[in-house]
């Protein structure tokens, strides 16, 4: 049902874009494969174009396993637990990554976001944010917003610059980053660690 999508999120940290959007919203159990129908709220596989939400403790690794790309906003509820979305397959978001969560959200699975620019977003203070365990890759700027941090584990290729807004930036284990642009930390604290 589409009426599940969290009213607090559509009020708070949401353009126009994503209200008029449709949501699919992951609710696991069935078995950690996105290609099962009965791990989503609609009873099919998302189709192209959904915004996706994940909410809750149900599935939380689970394996990108369909060909189904590109989806629009990817958010991670309030509710959600420590998600690690795993698979071959490259998944592509034409909109935002949000995480609303203090659990970290782990992309275990390349990503590619077309938007422009690329958002990704936190919102809980206290968050552990997201990690990109592969790689992201962007078509243009990357806009990192929110207090908590954006963990690049893998490889991420920004074809444009890199502007972070109160967050901070963590390159771990073999991470890399690679801006096409400059690399700007908006903060009263600004940080970018190594290591």
């Amino acid at each position: 049902q589409q009426d599940d999508f969290p009213q607090k999120y559509i009020e708070t940290a949401l353009d126009a874009k994503w209200k008029a959007t449709k949501v699919c919203t992951w609710k696991g159990g069935a078995s950690g494969n996105w290609s099962d129908a009965a791990n989503w709220d609609i009873g099919t596989v998302p189709p192209v174009g959904l915004d996706l939400v994940f909410s809750g403790v149900h599935g939380l690794t689970n394996a990108f396993d369909v060909s189904t790309t590109p989806y629009g906003n990817l958010a991670f509820s309030g509710s959600a637990g420590p998600f690690s979305l795993g698979g071959a397959n490259t998944l592509e978001v034409t909109g935002r990554v949000a995480n609303l969560s203090v659990a970290r959200q782990t992309f275990n699975v390349p990503v590619v976001m077309d938007a422009t620019p690329a958002i990704v977003e936190q919102t809980e203070a206290a968050g552990e944010g997201v990690a990109f365990a592969k790689s992201l890759t962007t078509t243009g700027d990357l806009q990192l917003s929110g207090s908590a941090r954006t963990v690049i584990d893998g490889t991420a290729t920004i074809a444009g610059e890199v502007k972070g807004i109160n967050g901070d930036v963590r390159l771990e284990g073999a991470g890399t980053l690679t801006p096409g642009g400059t690399l700007h930390i908006a903060s009263s604290s600004p940080s970018i660690s190594i290591g």
